[in-house]
């Protein structure tokens, strides 16, 4: 059985989460569950977007120790439309799940589908024999070891996100570029209990990219004569 197992949606830092537990000395594979299947079990710790689906039933993670991992959602559709997520073979799948999917297009398919991944894993994670934790990727290493209860190492560091943009030029939306649909609304009451508000997403890019805005120069005070 394992021990840990991290999920979320596509693009919420899976990867980078499997990378952390193993520099602080737990194995951790990264999408050995694909579309439905198990390809190997020899690691404690998963992380893996797509093991969602298995919360409900399989008994090899039955009693893990789970983290819901977060990102804020317009990082996580922008990720998506960069990648062109609605025509790979991932996304059929995730439109086999959710054939509800199949009826829409463009931004409102990604937002639904979301919508739906949390929504699932919020109803299929706590089954009174797991520890489920929620943790935005953006609260940093700490707290997503402490999460599931991993000490850092004396010899940590913290590995790369990778977000998955291919280009830079792609939009970075804000709440009032999204279609004006119940669930936009449902989107953005989601991201504020997940604790992001109504934040603009050109602070997270900032934060992402560690930039710090240039030190302010100070004049020299005035000579005063005695």
């Amino acid at each position: 059985m394992l021990r840990y197992l991290i999920t979320g949606t596509g693009h919420s830092g899976t990867g980078y989460a499997a990378e952390l537990l193993r520099r602080n000395g737990v194995e951790c594979t990264h999408e050995r569950y694909m579309c439905g299947e198990w390809q190997d079990v020899e690691a404690p710790a998963e992380s893996s977007w797509m093991v969602a689906r298995a919360l409900a039933s399989d008994p090899l993670i039955e009693y893990s120790r789970v983290l819901h991992l977060v990102r804020h959602p317009l990082m996580v559709l922008r990720s998506w439309h960069a990648t062109r997520e609605t025509r790979n073979d991932y996304a059929r799948w995730m439109r086999e799940t959710f054939p509800e999917l199949n009826a829409l297009d463009g931004l409102d398919r990604l937002i639904r589908r979301y919508l739906l991944w949390h929504d699932m894993i919020e109803r299929d994670a706590p089954n009174g024999r797991r520890t489920v934790r929620t943790v935005p990727v953006e609260s940093g290493p700490q707290a997503i070891l402490w999460a599931l209860g991993i000490g850092r190492t004396s010899d940590w560091h913290e590995p790369r996100i990778n977000i998955k943009v291919e280009n830079d030029d792609e939009p970075f939306w804000q709440w009032s570029d999204l279609p004006d649909t119940p669930d936009r609304w449902r989107l953005q009451h989601l991201a504020d209990r997940y604790g992001y508000g109504a934040v603009d997403v050109e602070m997270e890019r900032a934060l992402r990219e560690k930039k710090e805005e240039p030190a302010e120069e100070v004049a020299d005070a005035p000579e005063v004569d005695p």
